[in-house]
């Protein structure tokens, strides 16, 4: 995926992406399950960041017909922990301030996982604004597979 990127003249200043789970469970394949709960994304509309390496790249090639991927900028991460963070199912805004937030998102982007930084590694968001385009197929036609940046679509589902 940072190949193909990287072909198209994207340049990717770390490996730092979002997951998000776009179809839900019914009918699916058992190990495809396995591995979505693995990627803690247990629900249709929940996302996940991790830092991509070749054990993420196998898992995603398993659920490319079930969630889309790219890269995401630092200052999303923080307006993704600011709106949708949290910690042990409370509201990351009412326990941490506004300073300590940008701080996780520095420690994340730079190489931490949010679980090493306190914080619960699955953020539940709304379906997009407009809808997806496709469940079922990839891009560009659909939604599903990798993606250039996933700041526009999750800007739509905070």
């Amino acid at each position: 995926m940072l190949r193909q990127l990287e072909r198209q003249g994207v340049e990717i200043m770390d490996n730092l992406i979002a997951i998000v789970r776009v179809r839900g469970w019914f009918g699916m394949n058992p190990r495809r399950r396995d591995t979505l709960e693995m990627l803690n994304i247990p629900r249709s509309n929940n996302c996940t960041l991790v830092h991509l390496n070749e054990s993420y790249k196998g898992m995603l090639h398993d659920v490319k017909d079930y969630a889309t991927w790219g890269p995401v900028g630092e200052k999303f991460v923080e307006k993704l922990l600011m709106k949708r963070g949290s910690v042990n199912g409370k509201r990351l805004t009412l326990t941490k301030s506004a300073e300590e937030i940008k701080k996780i998102a520095k420690e994340i982007v730079g190489g931490k996982t949010p679980k090493e930084c306190g914080v619960d590694r699955t953020f539940r968001l709304t379906p997009p604004s407009g809808g997806w385009k496709d469940k079922k197929q990839t891009k560009p036609k659909g939604d599903l597979g990798s993606r250039e940046s996933m700041d526009v679509l999750l800007a739509t589902m905070i």
